[in-house]
């Protein structure tokens, strides 16, 4: 290849790469990678980088070579079949990769419904669901469990002890009963600033609350050993509609709301309405398999 060509190819692939770059190659940022998006950063590869490229590359090389036989000024006729090779070479060959993409793609769209599988040429990754901060993820209870140390001065209420061998510490927590709230448990406690968001919340909306500080059972959340979420039933939340607005109420107070029941059906909605795929979860999820009734963990933002 010659020099004048590298310099050729160079131009054209320099805007092809910042294309590529700017169209946004990489489908996911951080934790919300899975495996699923290292096929999707191939498929994008390919549309976005390879097949331009190759358009393109095909053009400079149909160009090129029909500039050098005319201009070769040579009366060589066996130039002359060499340059002429070289085109029908370029065309063969950019015929036969879109011949072979109009191949599949009718095969493929005579045997598979697009509205049943999906387009069979579109990578479609699907947020797989995942215990989180915001997901009451019991561990079980195996290991040693204390009975809480509680020590109340005259400001706050410090709270320690270990559930199923998981320490647990509030240094700044209050008594959610003083504060009005209906308990499950006779100890219900809540670090302050998450309990004063509860506070806002329940003005509205008549919080039961189900787990609180301390623990009963082991949580994988973190925020259940440190006093930052609690878990509770909403008497007057009994609907997807309704848990939707529930949900933006408590997102206003600062509270994340999570709605955790059996009833997938309800999950799938809420979604739907929130866009959030962790707003909601039922029994089949991973993780979830210990959810017996419907009850909302609420976490402090």
């Amino acid at each position: 290849m010659t020099f004048s060509r590298i310099i050729l190819l160079a131009l054209v692939a320099t805007p092809l790469v910042a294309f590529a770059q700017a169209t946004g190659l990489v489908p996911c940022s951080g934790p919300d990678c899975q495996a699923c998006d290292i096929l999707k950063l191939i498929q994008n590869i390919i549309n976005n980088f390879f097949i331009p490229f190759a358009v393109m590359l095909a053009v400079i090389g149909l160009a090129w070579d029909g500039f050098k036989m005319v201009t070769s000024g040579s009366d060589n006729p066996l130039l002359h079949s060499v340059f002429r090779q070289r085109l029908k070479n370029i065309v063969i060959g950019f015929i036969l990769m879109l011949g072979a993409w109009v191949i599949v793609d009718t095969v493929m769209k005579l045997f598979l419904n697009d509205q049943q599988f999906g387009s069979w040429n579109k990578i479609q990754c699907i947020a797989q669901p995942v215990p989180t901060q915001g997901a009451f993820a019991n561990v079980g209870t195996t290991g040693t469990s204390t009975t809480p140390t509680v020590i109340t001065n005259a400001s706050s209420t410090a709270i320690s002890g270990t559930v199923g061998g998981k320490p647990y510490l509030c240094t700044d927590c209050v008594d959610l009963r003083s504060l009005g709230f209906n308990c499950k448990e006779s100890q219900c406690f809540l670090d302050k600033g998450t309990a004063a968001k509860l506070a806002q919340l329940s003005s509205t909306y008549p919080l039961r609350i189900t787990e609180a500080m301390p623990p009963t059972v082991r949580h994988s959340a973190e925020c259940h050993s440190t006093g930052h979420c609690v878990d509770a039933t909403i008497s007057n939340v009994t609907n997807a509609s309704e848990a939707v607005i529930f949900a933006n109420t408590a997102s206003a107070a600062g509270i994340r709301a999570v709605w955790e029941g059996a009833d997938c059906a309800t999950r799938d909605k809420i979604r739907a309405a929130t866009g959030n795929p962790r707003s909601a979860y039922c029994k089949s999820d991973s993780g979830f398999g210990h959810i017996t009734g419907t009850h909302y963990s609420l976490y402090s933002n």
